[in-house]
């Protein structure tokens, strides 16, 4: 297993993977929200953790990420806001169609359905997402967030693309 913190996922599976290698320096190669969503998310609240699943070598099983609820997170009435829960639930997916990527390609989220299912105010959300499908151009990933009391707070679907990376810009 390989715990990661969301500014060195990509450079530390690009360090484990040489299979992830194109895929990294392609990404890292790219300023800016177009980075993975981790990326984005850590600017928000700089305490996301993705932890890996079993991965060493052979593809990943499954991921789980960790968020901290803090003030700016919330919505006005002092509910993590669904965005934030919405961009976690994609984070451990998008970890997880990027581990299982060959050399050469990269992943894209091309849907996300998120249900609602309870409020989370104070404590550790965290998410774990395992593929249902890992097809040669998609893949399928289920994840769910539970509060500090392991209650489900929010699922989701999602499909995600394997293209060919393209070659940094410049």
């Amino acid at each position: 297993m390989i715990l990661l913190d969301t500014s060195g996922l990509l450079s530390a599976l690009d360090a484990s993977e040489p299979r992830h290698r194109a895929s990294a320096a392609a990404l890292l190669g790219r300023p800016g929200p177009r980075l993975l969503s981790p990326f984005v998310l850590a600017e928000l609240s700089g305490t996301v953790k993705i932890l890996v699943v079993d991965h060493t070598g052979r593809p990943a099983k499954g991921v789980r990420a960790t968020l901290e609820v803090r003030q700016e997170l919330t919505q006005p009435w002092g509910i993590l806001h669904g965005g934030a829960i919405a961009t976690l639930l994609d984070t451990a997916a998008g970890a997880g169609a990027v581990a299982n990527l060959h050399r050469g390609q990269q992943s894209v989220t091309v849907e996300i359905k998120v249900n609602f299912i309870g409020a989370v105010r104070d404590g550790l959300v965290t998410v774990e997402a395992v593929p249902l499908h890992r097809g040669r151009s998609t893949m399928i990933w289920e994840s769910r967030a539970r509060d500090a009391e392991e209650r489900i707070v929010a699922a989701a679907l999602s499909t995600h693309m394997t293209i060919p990376a393209e070659p940094p810009a410049g």
